[in-house]
């Protein structure tokens, strides 16, 4: 199991998703499907990006680079995938 760090209820259903902190160490995850199903690398959802963002400490993001959160203004994800999108078909 872990250690208990945060908690947050579904948007959808009355479950709630827990952050949790490996006993061994490491990355904190998330016991929510969107953590369990991640393709990111290290895995990630919408659960970890708000803790971080509340902790205001670094997060993973694609592909596993560190950057800070800007905590002064939200992270626009169309936007961001909107970017990405048009970067790579150049």
């Amino acid at each position: 199991m872990g250690t208990l760090l945060k908690e947050y209820r579904s948007q959808s259903s009355s479950r709630v998703y827990e952050i949790l902190e490996p006993d061994s160490g490491g990355d904190p995850y998330c016991t929510c499907p969107g953590w369990k199903f991640s393709k990111d690398s290290p895995r990630s959802c919408k659960h970890l990006v708000e803790y971080h963002r509340e902790m205001q400490t670094p997060q993973q993001v694609n592909k596993g680079v560190s950057m800070p959160v800007d905590v002064d203004e939200p992270i626009d994800t169309e936007d961001v995938f909107e970017k990405s999108i048009t970067e790579c078909m150049g």
